[in-house]
């Protein structure tokens, strides 16, 4: 009976053990936000600072930006930014699940994705993925680097305003990139070169990417964007259309 339990044990204990999630060269980008509450700037009212934060699993290679808010917009722009920064676009995204990019889960609990996300997804040829609830081992890595941003990055610096902020956020990735992973035990950019030939190729219109808004023509042939309005031909009165803000 004891060998019986210690089996039992055994076997249990095995079981909660996770397993490492790991990609091949170009597969996968990890995705997530972080958050400061009240951001001690000096020249400037202290505010809330979010950051999207990007590492590439095999590699990882990490891109960081702040930012004041999380709209979809931003999130987008974001994305585009760091694929641009990469030259290429990784195969996989893996988000957390944040409502920017999917809506919730169907009856087969697959995920609701957001349909300007499948757009951009499908502009960009990648295939979006959100994390299990409460499936660590999917997205450990990406959240190690939010922890890893707030306790190597911010820790004991001074920041005048978000200009600084930007400035020194900059040097710090190419400090992150340089030094040697405690993951891989090489410097993320050393082995960020056998990615790149694994990923796909950035879209023409990347550097001018075109935020897409859902938009309709009033019966004076005018759209309406952000306060403004702008005309359309006559002929299109009625109809539906997909504004792009540059």
């Amino acid at each position: 009976m004891r060998r019986e339990r210690q089996a039992q044990a055994q076997s249990q204990a095995t079981a909660e053990v996770p397993v490492r999630f790991e990609g091949l060269p170009g597969e996968y980008l990890q995705v997530d936000w972080g958050e400061i509450r009240r951001f001690p700037f000096t020249q400037q009212e202290p505010a809330t600072r979010y950051f999207l934060a990007c590492r590439l699993k095999y590699s990882r290679w990490t891109w960081v930006r702040f930012t004041p808010e999380m709209r979809q917009e931003t999130l987008f722009r974001g994305l585009v930014d760091c694929t641009l920064a990469l030259g290429w676009v990784p195969w996989v995204l893996v988000f957390d699940n944040m409502k920017t990019v999917t809506t919730g889960r169907d009856a087969q609990q697959q995920p609701i994705w957001h349909p300007a996300l499948l757009q951009l997804a499908a502009e960009f040829d990648f295939h979006p993925e959100a994390c299990w609830p409460g499936a660590g081992n999917q997205k450990g890595s990406v959240e190690s680097l939010v922890k890893w941003v707030k306790g190597n990055f911010l820790a004991g610096r001074v920041f005048a305003d978000d200009g600084d902020l930007e400035i020194q956020c900059a040097a710090w990735l190419t400090y992150a990139n340089t030094r040697r992973s405690q993951a891989t035990d090489v410097a993320p950019l050393a082995r960020l070169v056998e990615e790149a030939p694994q990923g796909g190729p950035l879209p023409v219109s990347a550097a001018e990417y075109g935020f897409a808004h859902p938009g309709q023509v009033s019966s004076g042939a005018l759209v309406a964007v952000r306060g403004n309005s702008y005309s359309v031909p006559i002929a299109a009165v009625g109809a539906p259309v997909t504004v792009r803000v540059h």
